[in-house]
């Protein structure tokens, strides 16, 4: 029974992790961009005008909504 707990204890584990695991988005900058502190204290940037990045959906969305980037897809 202990062992079955403990591997359930890590299936839960493994689960959480993954879903904290935000969804990432490629963007591309339509202007410049400095270095900036993510919500988890991540550093991002610099980013040159017309550079491509893979960055969380909630800062994506946040780029995009100032004018700063747009959704690049290939």
């Amino acid at each position: 029974e202990y062992e079955k707990a403990q591997s359930l204890n890590m299936s839960a584990k493994e689960h959480e992790t993954k879903a904290k695991e935000p969804k990432v988005i490629n963007i591309k900058f339509v202007q410049a961009v400095p270095k900036f502190v993510g919500p988890a204290l991540e550093i991002y940037g610099p980013f040159d005008e017309d550079e491509v990045a893979s960055v969380p959906e909630d800062i994506a969305g946040i780029l995009i909504g100032k004018g700063r980037a747009e959704l690049y897809s290939d």
